[in-house]
């Protein structure tokens, strides 16, 4: 791809290459008879859609994005098929609704890919999260791009709050399991094409402190721990990253309940 194309001229032109791909994730997936390969293609096509094509560097990495925008649709079609057999119904908090205080820990993914950028009442009420005691995580962002973006948007949320780098000694780090900072966990788009761990950058553990010296984000940038938890059962994804992204996550939970 020399010059962006549209995302319907990519489609067009790579539809058979998009099919081969789909149907490599429902056989992998086990979820034929459910979704059919052209469902899956333009399910991916609808995630795509809100997507810059000047953001995929070549057919190679178009073809990347779009299997992972495949595997966000199988995750919702099962989750969506797992509410429907316990007989309940998906519900969705934003911050605009009060539920979110009934929740201490919450995870904030894709704040660079989705244009995360809460204003006005919204940012208001996430700062009443965080002073009530609330927690938030946020993962799956990568490059310079998507950080300046997140840095941005929590600028207008906490004003008078910096982002720094988590400090070696900080509890967050030896309160259950002993992490190391230099660790990296990938998304599975990271190791399954272009041959070994490709990323965006090295990571960074960084986060930001309330006036009580309570950490109250803590920001995984360059790293996917929720990648990490996915693909658990994945023989295809790293085993020592997924134990990493786990010990991670359990630090992360013990932290927010206890601090």
């Amino acid at each position: 791809m020399n010059a962006p194309a549209s995302l319907d001229d990519l489609v067009a032109t790579a539809y058979e290459e998009l099919r081969a791909i789909a149907h490599a994730r429902l056989a992998w997936r086990g979820a034929g008879g459910t979704l059919s390969t052209t469902a899956l293609v333009h399910e991916a096509y609808l995630k795509l859609a809100d997507q810059s094509p000047s953001k995929w560097r070549d057919r190679a990495h178009f073809f990347a994005v779009a299997s992972l925008a495949m595997r966000h649709v199988l995750v919702d079609f099962a989750k969506a098929r797992v509410t429907l057999k316990r007989g309940g119904a998906r519900r969705r908090i934003t911050l605009d609704d009060d539920a979110i205080f009934d929740y201490p820990w919450i995870i904030l993914q894709q704040p660079g890919m989705g244009r995360w950028h809460p204003r006005g009442e919204q940012a208001a009420r996430l700062r009443e999260y965080f002073r009530r005691g609330g927690f938030m995580m946020v993962d799956d962002f990568h490059g310079e791009y998507e950080w300046a973006s997140f840095q941005d948007a929590m600028e207008e949320v906490l004003p008078d709050r910096s982002i720094v780098d988590i400090p070696d000694g900080d509890p967050l780090f030896g309160i259950v399991f002993e992490l190391d900072k230099k660790i990296q966990i990938p998304g599975d788009r990271h190791v399954r094409y272009g041959g070994g761990m490709r990323m965006e950058g090295p990571p960074h553990w960084r986060g930001i402190y309330d006036e009580k010296g309570r950490l109250i984000v803590a920001i995984g940038h360059n790293s996917d721990m929720g990648d990490g938890w996915e693909h658990a059962d994945d023989p295809g994804y790293p085993t020592d990253k997924t134990a990493m992204a786990y010990r991670f996550g359990v630090n992360y939970v013990i932290y927010s309940m206890t601090h």
